[in-house]
């Protein structure tokens, strides 16, 4: 179960049905913190995020949006996402599927935190697996744009 720290311009009720639809099935307590910044990132504070000041046993994600490129509806072509060491490198077309990519890839992390003996996609071995993560976002995200009742960011 997820707690949402909204510091951007961004509906909250828009990033919580994002944030519900991304996130794998989790029970225990984590923290979601989206934040406005030059370009998508992401991580996964799995001994919580000293920067924000959380609890060290409540893992935390951090998302920083592109606040650019949502203001100015900039996006004039796919942009990719890693592609590098254990990452499959994912290609996103708009900024929502950038925004689903980030959560679904930084709530998988947690996911994983939580269920360390769970098979992971891909055929991932490693507790945190990049590979598993990014496998994962790209299956959100095929599934959101095959979804007629997707929102318009």
């Amino acid at each position: 179960m997820y707690e949402l720290s909204n510091k951007t311009s961004l509906d909250t009720d828009y990033l919580n049905d994002i944030l519900d639809f991304c996130t794998p099935p989790i029970k225990e307590r984590f923290l979601v913190v989206i934040k406005w910044g030059s370009n998508f990132n992401g991580t996964a504070f799995l001994k919580g995020d000293k920067r924000i000041k959380t609890d060290p046993r409540t893992p935390c994600c951090r998302l920083v949006l592109p606040e650019w490129r949502y203001k100015n509806k900039i996006w004039k072509k796919p942009v990719k996402f890693c592609g590098e060491e254990d990452y499959l490198g994912v290609t996103v077309n708009n900024f929502e599927e950038g925004l689903i990519y980030l959560a679904s890839h930084e709530t998988r992390h947690v996911w994983q935190y939580y269920n360390p003996k769970e098979t992971k996609m891909y055929g991932a071995k490693t507790l945190y697996s990049e590979t598993d993560a990014d496998a994962y976002a790209v299956m959100k995200i095929q599934e959101w744009t095959s979804n007629d009742t997707k929102s318009n960011a």
